[in-house]
């Protein structure tokens, strides 16, 4: 991503604000504590939008896509359970095994940031 400034070409003059806002990531973990930073700093005007893997993606990372709904699902409750459960807990499901959940920072969003 490049920066472009004073002018329509790519619409981006801070790439670093872009890419906040495209946590792609494989752990659900990380993508809830990069959301619960600005939903923080914000006061908590953050909307959060989750969607799946398209298969052109699924295809060029070489993943499974049997599993893709269940894990979608998995990861969407695990977001909000790391947002409203106060740590440490254990998240021991089928696709994410994690022994101590406890973000930092949390998000001020009651009850959680919205989705």
């Amino acid at each position: 991503m490049s920066e472009h400034h004073q002018n329509a070409d790519g619409l981006m003059p801070s790439s670093n604000v872009f890419a906040g806002m495209l946590p792609l990531r494989a752990d659900p973990l990380r993508v809830a504590e990069e959301i619960a930073m600005p939903a923080v700093v914000t006061r908590g005007r953050v909307i959060s939008g989750f969607v799946r893997r398209i298969g052109c993606e699924i295809l060029s990372l070489d993943l499974d896509l049997t599993f893709s709904r269940e894990k979608y699902y998995e990861a969407h409750d695990l977001f909000v359970r790391a947002w409203t459960e106060p740590g440490p807990f254990e998240h021991l499901c089928r696709h994410y095994q994690c022994r101590y959940v406890s973000i930092w920072p949390r998000p001020n969003s009651k009850p959680y940031p919205s989705i």
